[in-house]
């Protein structure tokens, strides 16, 4: 995809830096096109010649062929924005003002970073392993600064992590993190740090811009300011689209439901506001960090309709009803709500 028209099949949000969303229409549970995946950036794209970049990993820089020599792996997983339903909640709270386009379904292809980590960086007496990307530009408190974030020394060596060159089937784009990125799935993707730079070890834990940033502040259920980690479980509505007509009878919604790697176990779908909900029916995950399809058929009636969905996963946990808030605006799983008229 051509950088310069990145944003022909996303829902623009920002265009500097470049933020846009994916369709909700493409939001079956299939790996989305390449051309449809979000795009999150906090500072211009940097224009990064792949001859020339290296990794530097300790005191060694490694070509993406050093990196491809080991082990390949692939994971399917949504990735999704801290931000991602910031729109929904009342007051609005700043930042980018995301609805729920915010995430995709992706499938990425590289090396476990553990493997990595392993052969060149010495993780004893480490506590966290940061990250830092080719991307600057300046922030209101410290100036300019890169994009950093940290993951502890656990989360980077338990075989999750790895560091991508591949989505979807096609090689990174410039937009989505080329020529390397970490891809953490199950988290957030501010931890998903792009256009990869350089990995070392610090003994204490590091207290960046962005770790700074990505926190929960005058949350009713986290603690004051803690950090911003796992993806909470979410339900999207692919099928119908909001404000569309829909015809009277029986009408077949479709979505897909995701969670930090727990399975989903149950999806319901109101076609009342939430008055009364009917069970749909799950299809396969791609894996545990992978969305599952699901499909509802519910019966609708001339007028104004509100389709709703919510997801439940096997850690119990349950899409709330109404948005969480809190300052920053992360982590707003609400229920999907989509208005329709039936004709």
């Amino acid at each position: 995809m051509d950088v310069e028209h990145w944003y022909d099949q996303l829902e623009v949000v920002t265009e500097n830096p470049p933020n846009a969303g994916t369709p909700l229409r493409v939001q079956t549970g299939d790996a989305v096109p390449p051309a449809q995946v979000y795009v999150r950036s906090n500072f211009p794209v940097p224009d990064i010649d792949p001859d020339t970049w290296r990794l530097n990993v300790g005191d060694a820089r490694l070509t993406l062929d050093d990196i491809a020599h080991y082990e390949r792996h692939t994971v399917a997983m949504a990735m999704e924005c801290a931000g991602n339903g910031r729109t929904l909640m009342r007051p609005v709270p700043g930042g980018t003002p995301w609805t729920l386009g915010g995430a995709s379904s992706v499938v990425f292809k590289g090396v476990r970073l553990a493997d990595v980590l392993a052969d060149h960086l010495d993780l004893s007496g480490a506590q966290e392993v940061v990250f830092t990307g080719a991307d600057s530009g300046p922030v209101p408190e410290d100036g300019k600064v890169p994009y950093q974030f940290s993951l502890t020394v656990a989360e980077a060596t338990a075989g999750h992590a790895l560091l991508s060159w591949s989505m979807n089937g096609f090689p990174l784009t410039p937009e989505h993190g080329a020529p390397l990125r970490l891809v953490v799935p199950g988290q957030y993707a501010m931890k998903s740090v792009k256009w990869l730079a350089s990995i070392r070890a610090v003994d204490e834990p590091f207290s960046g811009h962005f770790v700074r940033k990505y926190r929960y502040f005058g949350d009713e259920v986290e603690p004051e300011a803690a950090p911003v980690g796992s993806i909470q479980i979410r339900s999207l509505v692919a099928s119908p689209i909001a404000g569309t007509s829909v015809p009277e009878g029986h009408l077949t919604v479709r979505g897909a439901a995701w969670s930090d790697g727990a399975a989903i176990t149950r999806v319901e779908v109101s076609a009342d506001g939430g008055r009364s909900w009917d069970d749909a029916t799950l299809g396969e995950s791609d894996g545990a960090f992978a969305p599952t399809p699901w499909t509802a058929t519910v019966r609708v009636d001339k007028g104004e309709a509100e389709v709703v969905a919510r997801a439940t996963d096997a850690e119990g946990r349950t899409q709330p009803s109404e948005p969480r808030w809190n300052g920053n605006g992360y982590g707003n799983n609400v229920v999907h709500r989509v208005p329709v008229e039936v004709i």
